[in-house]
């Protein structure tokens, strides 16, 4: 009788605005070598690295300074076979730490697209709200955490993030940043950087999209 392998897919990002480059291995085999903060795995099209395992063997996630074997983080994710997954580097040296998200593989309905807003950004003190065209459409959502999926029609926005206190993302355009939701597709929102940093510095407060599916 064979055995039936587990499979899994899994997208990267680097969240992490004071660490250098650093290398992602799933298995003991590297997946990401010299990614940077801000990187994100794969395209618009398909993040997803498709992983394989057999059954008795465990999971393992390392992160590793690039070109170095020296392990920064090691953990045994809980994946699931037939599932896809995030996997965000953040936080900042020596408090680095992988965060694993499930991502819902459904397909919102025609004209919809659907989303959800991790805050990653460590020097904030304070929970986000993810704001489209100005109106609040999550709760505060503490650092490290990950709203709920939310489905808003497809479109054109104006996407910030901002504390209780009036804190936002600062950008060249007023009121945050554009963004276009397209019908059908779902996005992972990642709030990262640092606030209280110039704006020309590339660490600063902002979010990137991650499309997934």
């Amino acid at each position: 009788m064979g055995t039936t392998e587990e499979v899994i897919q899994v997208a990267f990002a680097n969240a992490s605005p004071s660490v250098p480059p650093v290398d992602i291995y799933v298995n003991g085999a590297i997946k990401e070598p010299g990614f940077a903060y801000g990187a994100q795995s794969g395209g618009s099209v398909n993040p997803y690295f498709t992983l394989i395992k057999l059954p008795e063997d465990v999971w393992t996630l390392d992160v590793k300074p690039a070109g170095s074997s020296q392990k920064l983080i090691s953990i045994a994710p809980n994946f699931v076979a037939e599932n896809r997954y995030t996997v965000v580097v953040y936080d900042t040296v020596p408090s680095q730490k992988v965060l694993v998200l499930q991502d819902d593989n459904s397909t919102p309905a025609s004209n919809t697209a659907r989303l959800r807003f991790v805050n990653l950004v460590p020097n904030i003190g304070q929970a986000l709200s993810l704001t489209l065209n100005d109106s609040a459409i999550t709760s505060s959502i503490a650092f490290a955490t990950a709203s709920a999926y939310i489905d808003v029609p497809a479109g054109s926005y104006i996407l910030n993030a901002k504390t209780t206190t009036g804190l936002q993302m600062r950008t060249n355009t007023a009121g945050g940043m554009p963004i276009a939701l397209r019908t059908k597709r779902t996005y992972t929102l990642l709030g990262r950087g640092l606030a209280g940093v110039p704006e020309t510095d590339p660490r600063v407060f902002t979010i990137t999209p991650i499309t997934n599916n």
